[in-house]
């Protein structure tokens, strides 16, 4: 019979297993619920003022990456950054859908949104919240593989309605995201490539000539 193994070699042993359960957990329908769960919890309990600064926020945006780039549940991502922004969660509920619904233009300042912001997308995170351009814009590029081109195009164009107009509308400053340019060429591409055109946006502004120009920081 061999020797057996010394308390180096059980402890190197035990590590392994210990890093591959840990690793196979992390993919599992059991950790993303432990993970949006704490999330959420944390948001939910810190008053309404500090949510909007809240480090969460950008471990919210990492993890729904995390999902959809190394996991490839791009529908569990673009669920989370939909909630992020303030829209429905449910990946098949369509954000071009939501925002031409009349419920939402009626009430589009009083609680037309949902997710991880007020019901007028003033507080917490939301539309106005500083990543949202990003985090719509990653939806938008998670879930175009999947969807039919017209799809993609109208999802975009929600961009420019959220981003552009409605927060124009409803921002203290009356002006368009402070983020917004930083995708508009792409989002504005993806809907011209798609043909779906921007007769039913009103007063539709192509150049948008009242966001400020975009530049990285340093």
């Amino acid at each position: 019979m061999g020797k057996p193994l010394s308390w180096k070699w059980k402890l190197v042993l035990a590590t392994i297993v210990l890093s591959l359960t840990a690793l196979w957990y992390v993919f599992t329908d059991g950790c993303q619920n432990a993970v949006v769960g704490r999330i959420s919890q944390e948001y939910n309990s810190m008053p309404e003022s500090e949510q909007r600064d809240s480090a969460w926020a950008s471990r919210w945006l990492y993890w729904a990456a995390f999902k959809g780039s190394v996991c490839g549940e791009y529908k569990v991502a673009c669920s989370m950054l939909k909630e992020f922004c303030g829209m429905p969660k449910d990946y098949n509920m369509r954000t071009w859908d939501y925002v031409n619904s009349p419920q939402f233009k009626r009430n589009d300042s009083k609680n037309a949104f949902q997710g991880k912001c007020s019901p007028n997308g003033m507080t917490g995170w939301g539309p106005t919240h500083p990543d949202a351009p990003d985090a719509f814009y990653d939806y938008v590029c998670y879930q175009e593989p999947y969807q039919a081109g017209a799809t993609t195009g109208r999802e975009a164009k929600v961009y420019y309605l959220l981003f552009y107009v409605w927060h124009a509308k409803h921002s203290a400053d009356g002006k368009p995201h402070p983020k917004f340019m930083k995708y508009w060429d792409k989002m504005r591409q993806k809907a011209l490539d798609t043909k779906v055109g921007w007769g039913d946006i009103p007063n539709f502004d192509y150049e948008a000539k009242k966001a400020a120009p975009w530049k990285e920081p340093q």
